[in-house]
């Protein structure tokens, strides 16, 4: 690691010094890089003075077109994108740096205040990379359309500088479902979508993959079980696995969880151990 000045009253951290830095922080997290910071004497810049190197950095919503990949070998351009959304307080604050007031939702045509974060995330296949390249703010719904464009305007930009898109995902979400529907891709309540291909944006004599994030499928999958106590699993699955019957009872469920629960290691969830279960069952 490189310094510009004394260890202990540093004039000015050199441009290296700063990046390793931040790569520190973001693999020990904030109170892991104090402690090496006091701690263990590390000599790395204070929070603080990361923050100062960031303020003219503009994190406005839409479309970031900051993403370099002149470092990248041909392997590492491979990636797939990747939306997500999550709840946020409805608050209105203003930011210093960029003189605007910031908690309004962000996408055109809609008004009032934010109450979703709407994420997109390129992230590599063969190598282990990610970069958010675009953030809204949105209601509780988003227009028809919008994600589906938003998308295909997100591959384009990526392809243009030499990245290969193969792949876009999301979770089971209503406006997830909106977006698959704008795709042609149809998908019912009684059935898990699944993975289909569209035509490629750029590519238009490939496929571009459209796959339902499997994480959210299996959430989904338990939580219909827990509600509705059975799951009735197709005929190829009874045989295939040589199982006796094609009906999973929501007890064995809970047989599982109290079997595990003196046990250290443990293959139900934390949620899945505190679950409350029908109570004729218990």
């Amino acid at each position: 690691m490189l310094l510009n000045g004394d260890i202990s009253r540093v004039c000015k951290w050199s441009d290296k010094t700063i990046t390793e830095s931040f790569e520190i922080r973001f693999a020990c997290g904030t109170r892991g890089y104090n402690f090496l910071r006091k701690k263990k004497g590390y000599p790395f810049p204070s929070i603080r003075t990361q923050q100062f190197y960031f303020q003219g950095v503009h994190f406005d919503s839409g479309i970031l077109t900051e993403r370099k990949i002149a470092c990248m070998s041909e392997d590492e351009k491979d990636c797939g994108l990747i939306l997500d959304e999550m709840s946020i307080d409805q608050v209105l604050s203003y930011c210093n740096n960029n003189k605007n007031h910031f908690g309004n939702i962000t996408i055109a045509g809609e008004i009032g205040k934010a109450t979703h974060a709407l994420i997109f995330m390129l992230v590599g296949i063969h190598s282990r990379w990610k970069q958010v390249v675009a953030y809204y703010l949105t209601g509780s719904s988003i227009p028809q359309g919008f994600l589906k464009d938003t998308s295909g305007n997100i591959i384009r930009k990526a392809e243009a500088i030499g990245l290969r898109v193969h792949f876009e995902t999301s979770d089971c979400g209503p406006n997830n479902v909106r977006m698959w529907n704008d795709y042609g891709l149809k998908h019912s309540k009684g059935s898990v979508l699944n993975s289909c291909s569209v035509q490629h944006p750029v590519r238009t004599q490939e496929a571009l993959e459209i796959l339902p994030d499997a994480t959210h499928v299996f959430k989904s999958t338990v939580q219909g079980w827990v509600k509705n106590h059975y799951i009735y699993l197709p005929d190829e699955t009874v045989t295939e696995n040589g199982l006796t019957n094609n009906v999973a009872n929501i007890s064995h469920l809970q047989e599982l969880v109290a079997f595990e629960k003196e046990k250290e290691l443990k293959m139900a969830s934390r949620h899945q151990r505190m679950w409350n279960f029908p109570k004729f069952l218990v």
